[in-house]
C-alpha cells in the first residue's frame, strides 16, 4: 500500500527585517525552520534572508485541510498588512511519499487560500521515502 503525507507552511521572506520584527506583526509564533538573516539553516534553498514560517499542525491529513489550518491560524489580512516589510510570501508544500508517482491535489480552495495571501505555491516532492521511520 502506498502512502503520501504533506508538510505545508506559509513562508514570509524579508531581506531587511529580523525574525522578531516579522513575528511581532502577525502575533503568531514562528514555526520551526524560521530564522534570522545570516543564520545557518539546513535548507540551503531558504537563502540568507530572514525567513518566518507558519506550519500546519500535524493532526491534519489532507492537503486542503493543511491549507485551511494555516488560514485559521493566520488570517490572510494579517499578512497583507505586513507586506511592507515582507519581500516574498509563498506556501511551501512538501510531498513525502512511497508511491511510484506521488501526487498533490491543489484544489480550488487551496489555490484560493494562496491567492488571499498573495502567495505563490512551491511544491517539493521527496520520493521514495521510508514512511515507517
Amino acid at each position: 500500500m502506498t502512502r503520501t503525507a504533506f508538510d505545508v507552511c506559509l513562508v514570509a521572506v524579508s531581506e531587511s527585517s529580523t525574525l522578531a520584527e516579522l513575528s511581532a506583526r502577525p502575533g503568531v509564533e514562528p514555526s520551526d525552520g524560521s530564522h534570522d538573516a545570516g543564520d545557518a539553516h539546513l535548507l540551503k534553498s531558504r537563502g540568507t534572508d530572514t525567513v518566518w514560517q507558519c506550519a500546519a499542525p500535524p493532526p491534519t491529513t489532507s492537503l486542503e485541510e493543511k491549507f485551511e489550518a494555516i488560514a485559521r491560524r493566520l488570517p490572510a489580512e494579517t499578512v497583507q498588512q505586513a507586506r511592507a516589510v515582507i519581500d516574498r510570501v509563498y506556501i511551501s508544500v512538501g510531498v513525502f511519499s512511497d508511491a511510484q508517482v506521488p501526487t498533490a491535489d491543489l484544489t480550488p480552495r487551496c489555490l484560493a487560500i494562496a491567492a488571499a495571501y498573495g502567495a505563490a505555491v512551491e511544491v517539493k516532492v521527496y520520493a521514495p521515502v521510508d514512511m515507517d521511520s
